[in-house]
């Protein structure tokens, strides 16, 4: 599967539930074994800002 991530965000693949591949900014390529595969989209500021509002 082709993966296009924009700047920002990483991509976590997950197959059958479990994680299978962590794809960063840019296009990436994840082989599938099966068609069970789902994309979940990381919003890496908004995770830094949960940090450092925790840090604080």
């Amino acid at each position: 599967m082709l993966l296009f991530v924009p700047q920002g965000y990483v991509a976590l693949v997950y197959e059958n539930g479990v994680l299978r591949a962590v794809v960063e900014a840019g296009v990436g390529f994840v082989p599938s074994a099966g068609r069970n595969l789902q994309v979940q989209y990381v919003d890496l500021k908004v995770q830094q800002e949960e940090v450092l509002a925790t840090l604080h």
